[in-house]
């Protein structure tokens, strides 16, 4: 049976609204598939498990098991995501508007169809301007450590690290591959950059272990960075020499990502 359905999950790598991310390049190459496109930059890996459950969750009323492909570019270790209520929201946005950090993050307290319900523009008004766009509602809060708010560098200073951060990649995974597999839903995992996988593949922690011998029996599609470094070509990346630019996605999916599920799965992508 030919897929109807698709679901892409990810970060800044995975977010249509670059419009020349992977999700893009396989809706220009797929105009008659139905897609849920649920990339949002900056987004951790418990986001982007929450976002493609929740999106499996709904087509499954719609689609046929078979008729679903659930594509997941998994971000970095480092992320963390916080479920905050419009009291805390509001409190964190007061707070925002006080302080001299720089925002790294354009978007605050989506829902996780990547939404924001009620939205505003913060500004901060100084030599760093930069602008965030958040919801007036309870929301996510996402952190990686790039971020400036006095907050995120308490949080990665003295809380976050590796283990734990690697744990909660592996959970996450974990559980959206199950989902799927409960729910005969076929699932396509990726990352960004394979030094996250040689992370999980290293880690040897008891919290970790037994959870890196499940992941180990799953398929991984390599890594899209890792891949076009191959070609040491500067011209399939943009400007910050890190995310991929058109060219460099479409040669992503041509010669890897569609090849790959293609022998996976051996299914059906209408054009």
């Amino acid at each position: 049976m030919a897929i109807k359905k698709i679901i892409t999950s990810g970060c800044s790598f995975t977010d249509i609204k670059f419009s020349d991310t992977w999700p893009c390049v396989l809706k220009e190459k797929y105009p008659n598939i139905d897609f849920d496109f649920l990339g949002l930059e900056s987004s951790g890996n418990e986001l982007i498990q929450k976002r493609a459950t929740l999106a499996v969750t709904e087509a499954l009323t719609q689609y046929q098991p078979e008729e679903i492909l659930v594509i997941v570019m998994w971000s970095t270790h480092d992320r963390k995501t916080f479920f905050l209520d419009l009291h805390q929201v509001k409190d964190l946005i007061d707070y925002w508007k006080n302080d001299n950090s720089p925002f790294n993050v354009s978007f605050q307290f989506t829902d996780l169809k990547t939404k924001l319900k009620n939205p505003i523009v913060i500004e901060k008004p100084n030599k760093n301007a930069t602008i965030m766009r958040a919801s007036m509602s309870d929301g996510w809060f996402n952190l990686h450590n790039s971020h400036g708010t006095q907050f995120c560098k308490l949080f990665y200073n003295d809380i976050h690290n590796l283990t734990a951060g690697i744990n909660i990649t592996l959970e996450n995974i974990l559980f959206l591959n199950m989902f799927c597999e409960k729910h005969n839903v076929k699932v396509v995992n990726t990352f960004i950059m394979d030094s996250q996988l040689e992370f999980i593949q290293s880690s040897n922690h008891q919290i970790n272990k037994h959870l890196a011998n499940e992941f180990s029996k799953l398929d991984i599609v390599p890594a899209i960075h890792d891949y076009l470094n191959t070609f040491n070509d500067n011209s399939l990346f943009r400007d910050d020499k890190q995310h991929p630019n058109w060219e460099g996605h479409q040669l992503y999916v041509d010669n890897l990502l569609l090849p790959w599920i293609h022998k996976k799965y051996s299914i059906l992508l209408p054009s």
